[in-house]
């Protein structure tokens, strides 16, 4: 066997600890890390690095129609659901979601 064929051998056998060394110490960081969450009570926001996540989750949007048939929600925003598409403004306005929650 020449000697890049055996450096080569080398190469991929370490490669092969290094992933395996890469995914146990991973492992273990990540159950550190919910540990750490579950001992002092941590949500998302509170660990969110990117200021514009930490706005995003602590923003949840509530549903402004409800379809009464599958009981699924649009909060108003991104593309309409096929539920209300075709409606009529009377239809969709008794669909949308009550202030109390109706």
């Amino acid at each position: 066997m020449s000697n890049y064929d055996e450096l080569y051998k080398q190469h991929q056998e370490l490669t092969k600890k290094l992933e395996d060394a890469k995914k146990e110490e991973a492992n273990k960081a990540i159950k550190t890390i919910r540990e750490l969450i579950s001992k002092f009570d941590l949500e998302p926001e509170d660990y969110a690095v990117n200021p514009h996540i930490k706005k995003t989750l602590k923003k949840k949007k509530e549903f402004q129609y409800k379809d009464p048939a599958s009981g699924n929600g649009w909060t108003g925003h991104g593309r309409t659901p096929g539920w209300i598409k075709d409606k009529s403004e009377e239809e969709r306005e008794a669909m949308r979601v009550k202030p109390d929650g109706d």
